[in-house]
């Protein structure tokens, strides 16, 4: 079990037909070693910080592009 107290996070949540980003994301937040959670509605969760939102906006308009 693991107990976190409340704190700011980002929430992912894929859109259909973007399935395999799954896998970018779960890598590019696991390389930087930071807790990453499995949430309702298929979101993952980790916990808010400055440079992981910057990292996971960027992916998001790379693949918009």
């Amino acid at each position: 079990m693991v107990n976190i107290p409340p704190c700011e996070v980002i929430r992912v949540a894929l859109t259909s037909g973007h399935e395999k980003m799954s896998a970018k994301v779960c890598y590019e937040i696991g390389n930087r070693h930071a807790p990453l959670f499995w949430g309702d509605n298929d979101t993952f969760i980790t916990i808010y910080n400055e440079l992981m939102l910057i990292m996971l906006r960027k992916i998001h308009w790379e693949k918009c592009s």
